[in-house]
């Protein structure tokens, strides 16, 4: 990190404050007796004078400092011994002192830990040595050189000196050499310096279980991590787990860079050593990767079931488990949600390495285990990053479990906030809910045939086909009851009222008052608000205008005690339409926060259900032209998204809207179009 180039500009900072002798020595191994005579030598003492006993030499040493005002620095200091026998007995005199590990023993000392340098130090640092003209010439390259050598002082300069001795070479040159991880340390050598090298002093100044610690931690893909892994790793216990972490972390090799919600450390490598680490690691510390991994999953299983998503059936598979201890799960877990936010991208690099690996069971387990976390908190592209990948490799391994239960992730996801995966949102959620309800059924899954069926109704109504979805969700209802799910038979009722439609809420109302029941029976309150924002909808299009707004409330008060920004969204919107029909001046501003927040997080029908209700209200005060433009946007999202009752509303407001700036011919088709599609 530089640390060495550190302490030699701070001692030539600080000549004129000690005038009386600045002493060097660049320690590494050798014994402080040797370094006591050579300094004696440097301050007029020699030959014969100089003691044979080391404490003879240091007392000699401190009692010529006792009266100069000296400056003494010790490079590459390897442990508090060698420190204690050089310390000036003086306060007139100063030490600075450098090491690869933290001498935390030294007492009185003030430790400077060293971080990487900030991008913009790094460039500067690299047009300090390869010349402005060449960094002004490529600055993105630059860029990426600093970012690639993870702006680590030593690789910027040996990067720089690279360049420098070969002045016929572009700096993007370079970037393609270290773009190459596999490579980029070998790209790091410039003369006597070389990265590996210096890490490898590091490396084999540790014991070798702590060797063994840095090699398996250096596989992992993560970003950062808790101690336990290292206990997962070694297969041993925690405190021997977090005693090696400490001792790495004394190396420097690892960093403790902040603590979690538990209070407990979380560690990261720099890129550059755990590219050093790998080239250490054997076939043999496979098994090692895979431990971790079923440490991953053990506590997300359990974190999971404490998270309010949707009511899906909780679904797992045969990979092996490593269980923490109890106290430790208890300790990470005490707030599930906060352990998978402190977790969340060590568990998406986790998914992704299973999968790299062909784990295809540990996989998909443990990403179906953070689907209802994603689904809260509207992570909705996290949740495609891990359920593609690991739906992709149980499709090659013929792991038809696995398929089903990603299928049915990724299904509630790109229903809401894209338009499918090959059309229209709608159709394409029929026809894989199809495909679902027959993996299944194949593989005797009848909790998760529950959810496909009732996946299927919702598909069935968008095309406007009741009675099939009806069927559908009576089917969805069976199964559920008859297995024990009983958020199954929640989704069910949902399925069925949202099947009844707005034509028939005497019919809606019924279910959707038995699907807030079992919501509160399962304690599931993000369930809870749905039913509520659906009672909403039915008790508005009923005309009871104060019913329907005590359920909204309640909904977005749940939504509000924490966050959750798709089912926030959903009640801002039906907030929204009950405010316009009532003549509320909160419709307007209730509708725009409903279309900010549908943009941010890509809920592509909520924007329409948004644009729908503020393009009415353009129209209704006179400004035609832009509820054209509001309502044209959602008639596009209402095409992608296919349901066909909300098109052909909306189509007839845009009817209006084309007729008020004198479009009539646009008007017309708009007419004919939604005859069309609510035939």
């Amino acid at each position: 990190m530089g640390k060495s180039a550190l302490a030699v500009h701070v001692a030539h900072q600080m000549i004129d404050c000690f005038p009386d002798g600045q002493l060097y020595a660049n320690l590494g191994n050798i014994d402080p007796a040797s370094v006591l005579s050579a300094f004696l030598g440097a301050l007029g003492i020699s030959g014969l004078s100089v003691p044979e006993d080391v404490q003879a030499r240091a007392a000699l040493f401190r009692s010529h400092l006792a009266r100069r005002r000296a400056l003494i620095l010790l490079d590459n200091v390897s442990t508090e011994q060698q420190v204690r026998w050089l310390l000036p007995g003086s306060p007139t005199c100063a030490m600075l002192a450098t090491s690869r590990t933290r001498l935390s023993g030294l007492a009185g000392a003030h430790l400077v830990d060293l971080d990487v340098l900030p991008r913009v130090k790094a460039v500067e640092l690299f047009a300090r040595v390869v010349g402005e003209e060449r960094v002004a010439a490529e600055p993105a390259a630059v860029r990426e050189i600093v970012d690639l050598c993870g702006q680590m002082p030593l690789a910027v300069r040996i990067a720089g000196a690279r360049l420098v001795a070969r002045p016929r070479r572009t700096v993007a040159w370079l970037a393609r050499r270290l773009s190459d991880e596999h490579s980029r340390l070998d790209q790091l050598v410039a003369g006597d310096q070389a990265v590996r090298a210096s890490l490898a002093l590091s490396y084999l100044g540790l014991t070798e279980p702590a060797r063994r610690a840095f090699r398996l931690l250096g596989m992992l893909d993560c970003p950062d991590f808790a101690a336990w892994v290292a206990a997962a790793l070694l297969d041993c216990s925690i405190h021997e787990g977090e005693a090696l972490v400490d001792e790495l972390v004394d190396a420097q090799l690892l960093t403790a860079f902040g603590t979690d919600s538990s209070g407990n450390l979380r560690y990261r490598f720099h890129d550059l050593v755990r590219l050093y680490a790998r080239e250490h690691t054997s076939p043999e510390d496979d098994d090692a990767v895979a431990r971790a991994l079923g440490g991953w999953l053990a506590l997300a299983e359990r974190a999971m079931v404490h998270v309010p998503g949707a009511c899906y059936a909780i679904i797992h598979g045969p990979a092996p488990r490593w269980e923490p201890p109890a106290a430790v799960v208890r300790e990470y877990l005490a707030d599930p949600m906060a352990w998978f936010a402190d977790e969340r991208r060590a568990l998406i690099a986790a998914v992704r390495q299973a999968c790299a690996r062909s784990l295809d069971d540990l996989a998909w387990d443990l990403a179906a285990s953070m689907e209802r976390y994603f689904d809260v908190r509207g992570y909705f592209e996290d949740c495609r990053r891990v359920n593609e990948p690991a739906l992709e490799l149980c499709r090659k391994t013929g792991n038809r479990l696995g398929e089903a239960v990603m299928l049915r992730g990724l299904l509630d996801v790109t229903t809401w906030i894209g338009t499918g995966y090959d059309g229209e949102a709608m159709a394409a959620l029929d026809r894989n809910a199809a495909l679902l309800v027959e993996m299944f059924r194949d593989i005797g899954e009848r909790r998760g045939l529950s959810d496909a069926y009732a996946m299927r109704a919702w598909g069935l109504a968008a095309a406007g086909e009741s009675e099939r979805a009806l069927e559908h969700g009576r089917e969805a209802l069976r199964l559920a009851a008859e297995t024990g799910h009983t958020g199954g038979e929640a989704r069910a009722h949902l399925a069925m009222a949202v099947a009844h439609g707005e034509t028939r809420t005497e019919q809606a109302t019924p279910h959707l008052r038995h699907a807030l029941a079992l919501a509160k029976e399962i304690g599931n309150r993000r369930f809870e608000a749905t039913a509520l924002q659906f009672l909403g909808i039915s008790h508005t299009v009923a005309g009871e205008f104060e019913e329907a707004h005590e359920c909204l409330m309640g909904s977005l008060e749940i939504c509000n005690a924490s966050p959750d920004p798709s089912s926030e969204t959903l009640t801002l919107v039906v907030l929204a339409g009950l405010y316009a029909r009532t003549g509320d001046e909160r419709a307007r501003r209730t509708a725009e926060t409903a279309e900010s927040m549908s943009r941010q997080y890509n809920l592509s029908h909520h924007l329409a259900d948004s644009l729908a209700v503020l393009g009415g209200l353009d129209l209704a005060e006179g400004r035609a032209a832009s509820a054209v433009r509001r309502l044209e946007e959602s008639v596009r999202l209402w095409r992608a998204r296919g349901w066909s009752s909300f098109l052909g509303r909306t189509l007839l407001v845009l009817a209006d809207a084309y007729a008020a700036v004198g479009d009539l011919d646009a008007a017309e088709g708009c007419r004919a179009e939604a005859a069309q599609v609510m035939k």
